[in-house]
């Protein structure tokens, strides 16, 4: 029989945000790969079951204490898992924490006798003090529970080797490996000719920086009248850059598309750009324009900026919320073509690399202490 993997999402991450953006595709996959190897119990904070949209050998697990309230819907999830924590006790299994921000980790791995196994995937205490200002309470408690999520963890898989950095060097992590985040390449590559579009994928949040985006574009549309911009996504922020970037016929918000359009919007597209103000982990939509063959640009920011370095092409890098730089490296790459990008994707992030290496992590933590 199989052994048993208690995958544990954030608060963040429910199905019921997920598959009206088209963000299920990617995570149903993944799903979908680590059932070959096993049993998967899969927990999430949403209301209802959507066991119907589950591969084959996974078992969505879903609190019956819920409610539409912020702040209490996520305590009734924390609840949730720490009473199912003491029926995984005396299993053959592991538990699997996606992200840093489930509160009483340490109660649940307790309670369970299981060994976890934690993905890092970004400074989410970093970014969420940055992003609200200390103005709620996740703000304010933020760094005590990715501390506690990093520190409890037997192993702590690492996006990059900067957040492998911050686990060792901040919060004493023992034991550490570097993964990146996968790219689909049955769904990402570069498709022939290119259409003369600039994209951008994301949550339209103030910390996007989108508006710089739709400045720049604005500031040279007028040397480039073949180019179009395409948004896609959607956030608070859209009423705003609506407004901004009214009058353009060239700026075209198509809000969120399932994961499948999103894969030829970028392989079709020339150019991408993730021109964030605060921080980054490992974007995946960055990865995946680079493994689309677009010439990619990031503002200066902890995280993208990192990815292109390691590219080899930090001419791409522009300085955050710079409209101006932003538009004039924009003329640049539209006629400096280059393949660094996309090479150094299908060597790093190609989901036949980066797969196999975290099923044998996973099943390595099932009996024992992992591998030395």
């Amino acid at each position: 029989m199989k052994p048993i993997l208690y995958l544990i999402e954030s608060t963040d991450d429910r199905l019921e945000d997920s598959l009206p953006k088209g963000l299920w595709y990617r995570q149903k996959f993944t799903l979908g790969q680590l059932a070959q190897k096993f049993q998967v119990r899969y927990f999430t904070s949403d209301s209802r079951t959507f066991q119907s949209e589950m591969p084959e050998g996974v078992t969505h697990c879903f609190s019956p204490f819920h409610t539409s309230v912020y702040g209490i819907r996520h305590i009734l999830y924390y609840l949730f898992l720490i009473l199912s924590s003491v029926q995984w006790r005396g299993s053959q299994g592991v538990l699997h924490l996606i992200g840093v921000n489930i509160p009483f980790i340490s109660l649940i791995k307790r309670l369970s006798d299981l060994n976890l196994v934690t993905s890092f995937h970004y400074n989410w205490a970093a970014t969420t003090r940055m992003n609200y200002h200390f103005i709620q309470p996740k703000s304010l408690f933020s760094k005590f529970i990715q501390r506690s999520a990093l520190k409890n963890s037997n192993v702590v898989i690492c996006a990059t080797l900067r957040l492998q950095k911050i686990a060792e060097e901040e919060y004493n992590c023992q034991k550490t490996i570097v993964l990146p985040n996968y790219v689909n390449t049955y769904m990402f590559f570069s498709s022939k000719p290119k259409h003369p579009w600039i994209v951008f994928v994301g949550r339209l949040h103030w910390s996007k920086g989108v508006d710089t985006l739709i400045k720049a574009f604005l500031l040279i549309s007028d040397k480039i009248p073949q180019h179009e911009l395409l948004i896609v996504g959607i956030g608070e922020e859209q009423g705003n850059l609506e407004n901004m970037a009214r009058g353009n016929a060239n700026i075209h918000f198509l809000g969120p598309k399932p994961y499948s359009r999103v894969a030829e919007i970028l392989n079709s597209a020339e150019l991408f750009v993730l021109p964030s103000k605060t921080t980054e982990g490992h974007p995946r939509a960055l990865i995946e324009a680079m493994m689309s063959g677009c010439k990619c640009m990031v503002s200066d920011v902890p995280g993208s900026s990192d990815v292109l370095i390691d590219a080899g092409t930090p001419e791409w890098i522009f300085p955050k919320d710079d409209p101006i730089a932003l538009g004039d490296m924009l003329c640049k790459a539209i006629c400096n073509p280059t393949a660094l990008q996309r090479e150094y994707a299908e060597k790093s992030f190609s989901d036949q690399i980066v797969l196999p290496a975290y099923l044998k992590i996973l099943e390595s933590w099932i009996i024992g202490q992992g591998p030395e």
